[in-house]
């Protein structure tokens, strides 16, 4: 039984140290990773002709012979 408790108390000891290790990774990637913003005036290009394409394509649509009920 004695066998047992100390292969048990080496688990946990090893699951706390692995969790540390998880964090102190996490954190210091959080710290030291710097975030580069692209070309944001393509993006804004491109979401200002997809949403005149979606104005389009909504015009076209014929709602009136729609009955709602």
């Amino acid at each position: 039984m004695s066998n047992k408790s100390g292969t048990s108390k080496k688990t946990v000891v090893l699951i706390f140290l692995l969790t540390i290790i998880a964090l102190s990774f996490a954190s210091y990637k959080a710290v030291f990773t710097e975030t580069k913003v692209g070309n944001t005036e393509e993006l804004q290009e491109k979401e200002k002709a997809s949403e005149e394409e979606a104005i389009e394509e909504l015009e076209g649509l014929d709602l009136e012979d729609i009955d709602i009920e």
